[in-house]
């Protein structure tokens, strides 16, 4: 684990904006760098216009979905994205190359491998472009696409495709 670091890069501050330019940020030894603007209104953002390329820690997804999931490690995955538009419903476009990554879920209590895949995002749309993994000592495949409104989802047509995939729940019944 660690803070979040910033490393170098340079952050100009006005009443109607903050322009951050090379803003190298990291968490672990794991770093992406940020560059653009957020528009400010009374010191508060309202409008974004940032890139940011880089890597994603495990830690980070560790951090902001605690409520899912319980721990994560592996390696970093590959950032390139573009994030615009008002603060409360950006639009992200751009793509996630997934690296190898370890997940222990909250709710289910298993271990889940993501080995390859990718994420790209067009605005409100998400592609999930064959992302392989496995659950337990089995397999799956998961891709197609989520509709996001701000950053909820609000849609979802996805195939999931597994073999071996044990579920267990509270000793009622168990099925393989």
């Amino acid at each position: 684990s660690g803070p979040i670091v910033i490393r170098a890069g340079r952050v100009d501050v006005s009443e109607r904006a903050l322009k951050l330019t090379g803003l190298r940020v990291a968490l672990a030894d794991d770093e992406a760098v940020v560059a653009g603007t957020v528009g400010l209104d009374r010191l508060r953002p309202t409008r974004l216009d940032l890139t940011v390329k880089g890597y994603l820690s495990p830690r980070a997804l560790e951090i902001y979905l605690s409520d899912h999931i319980t721990r994560a490690s592996g390696e970093p995955s590959s950032l390139d994205l573009a994030i615009t538009g008002d603060v409360a419903q950006p639009k992200i476009r751009g793509r996630v190359l997934l690296r190898p990554l370890q997940l222990g879920l909250r709710a289910a209590g298993n271990e889940v491998t993501l080995r390859s895949g990718q994420i790209s995002f067009h605005g409100g749309n998400v592609s999930l472009g064959a992302i392989r993994g496995t659950i337990d000592e089995g397999s799956f495949t998961v891709s197609g696409s989520l509709q996001l409104e701000g950053l909820e989802i609000a849609g979802l047509n996805l195939r999931f495709q597994g073999e071996n995939i044990p579920y267990r729940s509270s000793g009622t019944y168990e099925v393989e």
